[in-house]
This record gives C-alpha cells, structure tokens and sequence, in this order.
C-alpha cells in the first residue's frame, strides 16, 4: 500500500515536471508535499517517520515532544533526506537509551536541522559498535543546523561518528553531555572531515581515549570557527585530539575548563597538526599542557591566541614532547601554572619558536614562563617575559642538555632562586642577543645564573636594576659553567657578591667591550670571583661602581683569576680595601694602571 502511494506521487511528479508547474497533496499518513524537487512528509512517530522513509520522502518535519526509535533508520545508494522540526527546538529524536538513529552510507545524505538528538546508542558500547546518534560513512553527508545532541552514548562518536571519507558539517548546534571512549561528542577517521561552525560543545566526555569534544584520527581533518568548548574531558585533548596523521584548526574559538591527560584545551599526537588562530583559552587543566599539546612527532601552532589561567604539572599552557614542534605567534599568555614550564614546556628532542608573544605573570617550580627539558630547543623572537616566578629560572629554565635563543626580547620583573631571568644548568646552552634585561631579582644571578657545565652567551644586551641577595646582581656563574657576555650595558645592578658579575665553582666568565657603571655590592662592585674561578674582562669601562666592604669593582677569593686589558676603571668606591681587584688598584680602587 504504502509503496503504490509512493509510485503515484512519483508518476505525478514526472508529470508536473514536464509542464512546468507544481501540485500540493495531503495524505492520510500526514501531509505530504510535492514539488519539482522534494517529497515532503510530516510525521510525529516513529512507524510514519520509517514509513515515510521507506515510501522515499525525501523532506521530512518531525512535530510533538518526542519521537522514539525502535530501530536505525537507514540512507544508502546516494539517498538524500531532509529532516527539519515543526517547531524548532521542541521535539526530539529519542535513541530510547539504546538504539542508533541514522546510518547514512555508499554517498548518501543527511540533513538535520532544529531537532534534538537525545539518549541514543547505549547500546553500541556494549555490542562494541560506533556512533551514538548519527553514523555517517562511506562517502557520505551530514549537515547539522540548529541540533541539540545531549546525553548520547557511543565507543566512538557519541553524537557523531563518521569514518571513510565522510563529510560531516555542524553549524549553531549544541552538543552536551555525550559520553564515548574516543570523540566524547563528534569523531572523523579514514579521510573524513568535520566542520564545525558557531557551536557549542560542553560537558562532553572521552572516557579512555582522545578527544572530549572532538577526536579526528588516520588523516581526518577537522575545522572549528566561531566555537566555545567548555567542561569537556578526555586522556588526550580535553577539547579537541587529532591523532594519526589528522589535522585540526581553530578559529576564533574560547576554550574553558577543559581537562585530559594531555592538552586540557587542544592535543596532537602521533604526526598529526593543530592549529589555533585568534582563540581564547582559559581556566583548561592538565597533566601535561594545560591548553595545547603536541607530541609524538606533531606540530601544534597558536597564532593571536590568548592562554591564561591554565594549569598543568608541565607547560602551563603549551608544550612539545616527544620529538615534536610547536610555534607561538603574536600570543599572550598570563597567569599559567606548572610544576615546570609555567606558560610553557619543551623536552624530548622538541622544539618551540615564539615570536611576538607576551607572558606575564606564569609560575612554575622549573621555569616561571618557559623550560626546555631534555634536549630540547627553544627560540624566542621579540617576546616580553615579565613578573613570572620560579625556582629556578624566574622567565626562563635551559636545562638537560637543552638550547635557548633570545633575540630582542624584552625580559623584566621576573624573580626566582637561581636565576632572575635565565638559569642555564646541565651542559645546556642559551644565547642572548640584543635583549633588554631588566629589574629581575633572585637569590643568585639576579638576571642570569648558569651551573653544572651549562653556557650562557649574552651579545648587545642591556642588564640594568637587576638584584641578587647573595651571588651576582646581573650574571652568577658556578659549578663549572661558561658565561660570556659581548657588547652590553650592565647599570644599578646589586647583590653581596659581584654587583654585575659573580663566579664559582671553577667557572670562567669572558665579558668584552661592556660598559659597567653605579652597580652595587657589599664585595666586588662589578665583579667577585672565587673558588678556582677566572673572569677575563677586554676593552670594558667600570665606573662609578660601589662596595659596602672590599673591592669597589673587583673582588678575588680563594685562588680566582682576573685578567683585564685595555679597559678603564674609575671612580669606584669601596668601605675597604682589603682583597681588591689582586692588590693591583689604588688605595680606593678607583683606577685600574697596568
């Protein structure tokens, strides 16, 4: 019966196509609508809903509360159907906790728009199946505008799963409270895209795999804009995983108080791409990255994002492990914490380059805005780091063999222990070029400390107003390190020992062609050298530095060195004479004579 009807309205319809013209019927099943192009039906259950289907409506309008499915609904051999709620927002298409809505396949298509998608696919984690609500696979489309998916269950893609080339569009929908192992509400594998546009995912969970939102996996693209993420959970990437060669991009999206194991906000992993442009982060937490992560061979990329109050124990907000690359660009990131990498976290052969970025007010134990870890690299290009805090490290920590470049950035107002500014420990190596250093503070190194074969070259560099309560005002060198500094301007720095410059430990510092003037110190206004230490100073001007007790520019202790050639020593005072600059000043230590 119900398939002769459906052969009448398409004998009619061929025949209103051929004059150009269009007929409106109204059938007992509901009413039915013929046009040039559609069969439209409206259905308020689920034996008229899979009735019309079978009938080949391809517009269906779903009214009442609820309609709930016994059963999927199936589009296959390039099908299409369009299905759209009466009044949008009110009436919802029930899984009755078990059953799976829609499976769309081999090219067909699927339109959702104004319904809600409730409590389906309990069903599939028990019977190891995917896709809660929606299953899109093979070539084929779904689009979804104005849906609400809530409350759905799946092993992966609770709301939606879409695999083998699927292509699936969200635009303002809501999706919250689903729950899967992998893609809490939406999951793309083999070649499928998602699309997400002015959405908002919340409260979504991946209970043992990636992706508490969203999970993209074997080469699956994903492309959020206009999005909000908020209270979403999973093992890897609270908000948003792409694993397995996949790619992610956000745009204009806010992540809030996501959580994972890895990336609170947005992870990459195992060769996979994210990209975030003009995002917002915040109040995200973690084990490692507290907002974006990349490891295993991925590349994670934030551009004119902002990331602050995040938390991890590792990368507050950003981190790269596991041999890969992360860049930041034009960021600002404030108010991270971690156990290290207050803002950010590098280690394991990665590398990370920020450029433009701002980090103000990070803490960590182990770098208050950066740590390189591990043999890790890290290139810093016209960034300002200030009033973060460490232990070690107050702005930045170069440890276990790792690299750190900074060129004209402007480093101010951080304080840790060891290490103002910079701390260079464990045979690594950080270069400093043109950068302004200013008002630091710490216990040793008011700007930079360097211990444990580390080596810290500084070029054209301004240290000025930093502070140490013990060792180094500007540079602590200790435990067999190298410090060289070239070219720079050292003023109003102070500490007990060495108000510019202090060195231990058998460590050898070079400083040449600088300029030293009005630091302080209670010994060796400029320099104090102790422990088997050498300091070489060539073509530098120390003046109108001071000492509260010996060495008004230069103090040696304990078998130390100091070799100065062809620079000027002059008006420095000290309270005492004894122990200055080797005996070889004038009884004030006011002037340096070969």
């Amino acid at each position: 019966m119900a398939y002769g009807r459906a052969a009448l309205l398409r004998a009619l319809l061929c025949i209103l196509l051929e004059q150009n013209r269009s007929l409106w019927l109204v059938v007992s099943a509901g009413s039915t609508d013929i046009s040039s192009d559609s069969v439209r039906v409206s259905v308020s259950t689920f034996s008229e809903f899979e009735g019309a289907v079978e009938d080949g409506a391809t517009s269906i309008v779903v009214a009442g509360p609820e309609i709930a499915f016994h059963r999927p609904l199936e589009l296959y051999n390039a099908s299409e159907l369009s299905v759209e709620a009466k009044a949008p927002g009110e009436t919802t298409l029930s899984g009755n906790g078990s059953v799976t809505l829609f499976i769309v396949k081999w090219g067909s298509k699927l339109s959702l728009r104004g319904v809600t998608l409730a409590h389906c696919g309990g069903a599939s984690v028990r019977l190891g199946r995917n896709g809660g609500a929606v299953v899109v696979d093979s070539d084929s489309v779904l689009v979804m505008e104005s849906v609400r998916s809530s409350f759905n269950i799946a092993l992966r893609g609770a709301a939606v799963y879409a695999r083998k080339r699927a292509r699936v569009l969200v635009t303002d929908c809501t999706m919250t409270s689903n729950s899967a192992d992998w893609g809490g509400a939406l999951f793309a594998e083999d070649d499928s895209t998602i699309t997400l546009l002015n959405s908002t995912l919340s409260s979504n969970s991946a209970r043992l795999g990636s992706g508490g939102a969203v999970a993209a996996m074997d080469h699956s693209v994903v492309t959020a804009t206009d999005c909000t993420m908020s209270l979403n959970s999973a093992i890897y990437g609270g908000g948003i995983a792409a694993f397995s060669g996949s790619v992610v991009t956000a745009s204009d999206c806010t992540f809030t108080s996501n959580s994972a194991g890895r990336g609170g906000a947005v992870a990459a992993a195992v060769g996979s791409t994210v990209t975030t442009t003009g995002c917002t982060m915040t109040l995200n937490y973690a084990d490692y990255a507290g907002a974006v992560y990349a490891g295993g061979k991925s590349t994670a990329t934030v551009i004119v994002s902002t990331l602050s109050s995040n938390y991890a124990f590792g990368g507050g907000a950003l981190a790269a492990f596991e041999d890969s690359t992360a860049f930041a660009t034009n960021c600002t990131m404030s108010s991270n914490a971690a156990s290290f990498g207050g803002a950010i976290a590098v280690r394991e052969g990665s590398s990370i380059t920020s450029m433009d970025c701002t980090m103000s007010s990070n803490s960590a134990q182990n770098g208050g805005a950066v740590v390189t870890l591990a043999d890790s690299t890290l290139t810093a290009i016209a960034c300002t780091m200030s009033s973060n805090s460490a232990s070690l490290g107050g702005a930045v920590s170069v440890d276990e063999q790792s690299t750190a470049t900074l060129t004209h950035c402007t480093i101010t107002s951080n304080s840790a222990e060891w290490g103002g500014a910079l701390k260079g420990r464990a045979a690594s190596t950080a270069i400093l070029e043109d950068c302004k250093i200013s008002s630091n503070s710490a216990g040793q190194g008011g700007a930079v400390h360097a211990e444990n074969d580390a080596i810290i070259t500084a070029i054209g560099c301004t240290m000025r107003s930093n502070s140490a309560l013990v060792d180094g005002g500007a540079v602590g060198a200790f435990g067999q390190s190298i410090v060289t500094t070239t070219n720079c301007t050292m003023t109003s720095n102070s500490a007990k020992f060495g108000g510019v410059i202090a060195a231990g430990d058998a460590s050898i510092v070079t400083t040449t062609n600088c300029t030293m003037s009005s630091n302080s110190a209670w010994f060796g206004g400029v320099i104090a050298a102790v422990s088997i230490s050498t300091v070489t100073a060539t073509d530098c001007t120390m003046t109108s530095n001071s000492a509260r007790n010996s060495g008004g520019a230069i103090l040696t202790l304990d078998s130390s060195t100091i070799i100065l050639s062809e620079g000027a020593i002059k008006l420095n005072r000290a309270a005492k004479v004894r122990h200055t600059a080797l005996g070889l000043c004038d009884d004030s230590c006011g002037s340096w004579t070969d």
